[in-house]
């Protein structure tokens, strides 16, 4: 979704939109409150974890998304920890963070098409300049542009 660490870890189970895909009246940064949308894969993931969460201690009464061992809503900092042990099992190359998948996600729905206005939207940007600044494009794509350039044709 490309959603902040603290927007996820903030999210109750009355918060899912699973007909619309969204997750309702989000708090975000800024004091803002909007729909974050999420897809299909979203959804995939979400339904198992629904499950197994309600074995979780206070599964009954919590509203938090987000359970720990102990049955209470996840921290912003619990978040980040399972996000670096998880990390390191993956064995990625490069330091990720959470913040680090939301500049991929920006970059990603820029290659794929999205123009910078919806990916600001989707990253809940209130400004344009700040969805420029996360959206790195690849190597190739940037080689491929400046190539296009020979076989363009000048306009007068």
């Amino acid at each position: 979704t490309g959603m902040r660490v603290h927007e996820l870890a903030s999210l109750d189970l009355a918060q899912i939109d699973e007909e619309n895909e969204r997750f309702r009246s989000v708090s975000l940064k800024g004091g803002l409150v909007e729909d974050v949308h999420f897809n299909v894969a979203v959804t995939q993931i979400l339904r198992p974890w629904l499950v197994a969460r309600s074995t979780y201690r206070n599964a009954a009464t919590e509203r938090a998304l987000f359970l720990s061992d102990r049955g209470r809503r996840l921290s912003v900092r619990a978040v980040e920890d399972l996000f670096q042990k998880y990390t390191r099992v993956a064995r990625l190359d490069r330091k990720a963070t959470p913040h680090v998948v939301r500049h991929s996600t920006a970059t990603e729905l820029v290659r794929l098409g999205a123009p910078v206005t919806v990916v600001a939207e989707a990253l809940h940007h209130q400004s344009i300049r700040t969805t420029q600044v996360y959206v790195h494009a690849v190597g190739a794509e940037v080689h491929a542009a400046i190539a296009r350039l020979a076989t363009a044709t000048p306009s007068l």
